[in-house]
């Protein structure tokens, strides 16, 4: 029998399958050549899987490139140049005031993937070329745990991937949909720190960089939303590495 993934991101992750990825790319000198070499002028440009522990980029750097996007490997942390911050900057000026305050970042989660999807948009090839890449590793059904609204549930339907999913949704998402698309909708996903990545992980000790991880809710705000959960109906998930 083929496995099951609990965990996972098709609506993201096959967005970004096409992106140039630097996880593995161990020096800086080579992570800029391959940015060089895969870049467009005529839109953003985004990079995925940047290690920052290994190496940093100043902006005299980015800003030798046409609109470019790094993402780091945790997807809880980027950077950008000026280039794109000025093509983005109209419809996303919340988000890129913001974007060097980590702790608004893992506060405002849905707000960077719906930031990244608008960049990357899925659609139902890319989602079922997804897939069909987790039936070759042996797995069937997943669990997609950021699931982007309405638009998102639709382009599954148009693949016909539904059977093999479960949406798990944060709750912004929730509050924004419909009766019937709420329906759907199996748990609520809830973020109480950030990444390990981008060292918002609330962890006992600071990072030894000094940052000291974030905590996303206080207790308050936490059973207020584990009560709006049970009054809905639904499962809750909670992300809390630290």
């Amino acid at each position: 029998p083929l496995l099951k993934d609990h965990h996972t991101h098709p609506w993201l992750y096959s967005s970004l399958a096409s992106c140039p990825d630097i996880r593995f790319v161990e020096e800086k000198k080579k992570a800029l050549e391959i940015i060089a070499n895969q870049s467009a002028n005529d839109e953003v440009n985004v990079v995925i899987g940047w290690n920052d522990s290994l190496y940093g980029f100043s902006p005299g750097e980015l800003d030798a490139f046409a609109p470019l996007l790094i993402m780091n490997t945790s997807l809880h942390y980027f950077v950008m140049n000026s280039a794109a911050a000025d093509w983005l900057g109209s419809s996303f000026p919340e988000l890129l005031a913001n974007r060097c305050n980590r702790e608004w970042i893992e506060r405002n989660g849905a707000q960077l993937f719906g930031f990244i999807m608008e960049i990357m948009p899925c659609n139902a090839l890319r989602l079922s070329s997804f897939y069909e890449n987790l039936a070759r590793q042996g797995v069937w059904y997943a669990e997609e745990m950021t699931m982007g609204g309405a638009a998102a549930i639709d382009i599954f339907d148009t693949a016909n991937l539904t059977s093999r999913t479960i949406f798990w949704a944060d709750a912004k998402s929730c509050a924004g949909l419909g009766e019937e698309e709420l329906a759907r909708v199996h748990g609520l996903k809830l973020f109480t720190d950030g990444a390990l990545g981008a060292r918002t992980a609330r962890l006992s000790q600071c990072f030894l960089s000094g940052e000291k991880g974030v905590l996303v809710y206080d207790d308050g705000e936490l059973l207020d939303l584990l009560a709006w959960s049970a009054e809905l109906g639904k499962a809750v998930a909670i992300h809390a590495i630290g």
